[in-house]
């Protein structure tokens, strides 16, 4: 795991909701990457903007489920994990609607064999970097 997050920022949200996003996404990098694979988190503002980026070289998602990864009910288009295990699709969607509510958003890119990275932006108007 690589820290790439930079130091000193300072911005207003709620810190268990995004606090949840970040171990949600975090271990989604972990079950869907090889043991000798790479998950690195970026933290910065940017224009009054928090972002977050967790990436992994990871198995990567393939492009006909990108559309579907934020809906609930996603269970048919889970796939297993590096080890065989299971999603239940309903953390992508918390991950979501919890950014969603901090009127930011939460993108995602991926190529299947190369892995996946997944965008958080939230404005805070009185961040401080």
């Amino acid at each position: 795991m690589v820290n790439k997050c930079e130091n000193d920022i300072t911005a207003k949200f709620d810190k268990e909701m995004i606090n949840l996003v970040i171990r949600n996404l975090i271990n989604n990098a972990i079950k869907y990457t090889q043991e000798e694979g790479e998950i690195s988190i970026l933290s910065k503002i940017d224009n009054h903007e928090l972002i977050i980026e967790i990436k992994d070289s990871g198995i990567g998602i393939e492009q006909d489920k990108l559309k579907q990864l934020f809906r609930v009910n996603t269970q048919n288009i889970s796939t297993n994990g590096t080890r065989g295990e299971r999603g239940s699709g309903l953390g992508l969607y918390l991950c979501y609607d919890f950014i969603k509510k901090h009127g930011g958003s939460l993108e995602v890119e991926s190529e299947v064999g190369k892995g996946s990275l997944f965008i958080i932006k939230i404005p805070s108007p009185n961040t401080i970097q």
